[in-house]
């Protein structure tokens, strides 16, 4: 069974709230679109709703009033806005923006990706410059395109970016977890797929770089 972000029948709730959100943010408040969803990804509302968290639509009536622009807006309190070119309004639920916020929670939901993660690598102005090919298409096509983009983008593997970041070699990291310096080439290579590797390797490894074993895994 694949593994999600959270149970599927929160995805819909997910997929409206940050299309809403986005839409009200770019429209109504004429926000740059690139600033506002880069805020966005790190948020605590962006936390949330990467856990799938449906009280943040209680909230959204009892804190909110029941409106789309304030949420978007409290999301920006306190920084700078960038007014954004806002062009012809489009129909309710019907601009690039909108899509581009469904699209992006399924992805997300999918992929167990955070946002500020895939967002690295992936502009929303990038994911919007897909609209006319796949608004009309399932989302599954969408996140499929999306995930080779992505591993496309992402040179680096988890594991490589954290044995870097922790200050060791290749060949330090095979001493002292004491595992073959070739199989962690082919991991950070993508030659193996370190999903598959034992577990041993797998926990002798987060245990030398100061890590959880979760963190050398690769998503997509």
């Amino acid at each position: 069974m694949k593994v999600t972000a959270y149970p599927q029948n929160r995805l819909a709730a997910m997929q409206g709230l940050l299309s809403e959100i986005l839409d009200a943010a770019v429209y109504e408040l004429h926000l740059d679109a690139t600033e506002f969803y880069d805020t966005f990804a790190v948020s605590e509302i962006a936390h949330r709703m990467e856990k799938g968290d449906l009280r943040l639509l209680d909230e959204l009536k009892s804190k909110y009033g029941g409106s789309y622009k304030t949420l978007a807006g409290s999301i920006m309190a306190g920084r700078e806005r960038k007014v954004g070119q806002v062009p012809v309004r489009y129909s309710a639920g019907n601009s690039p923006e909108y899509w581009a916020g469904s699209m992006l929670a399924f992805y997300q939901w999918q992929s167990c990706i955070p946002f500020a993660e895939i967002n690295k690598y992936l502009s929303i102005e990038y994911v919007k410059g897909m609209h006319d090919e796949f608004k009309q298409r399932e989302p599954e096509a969408f996140a499929a395109t999306i995930s080779t983009l992505f591993k496309g983008a992402k040179r680096d593997t988890n594991l490589a970016t954290i044995r870097r970041g922790a200050g060791f070699s290749q060949k330090q990291l095979a001493e002292a977890a004491d595992i073959p310096v070739r199989t962690i080439q082919q991991y950070e290579q993508r030659q193996k797929n370190i999903n598959k590797a034992q577990a041993e390797y797998i926990f002798r490894m987060a245990r030398v770089l100061g890590c959880k074993m979760d963190d050398l895994l690769e998503l997509i």
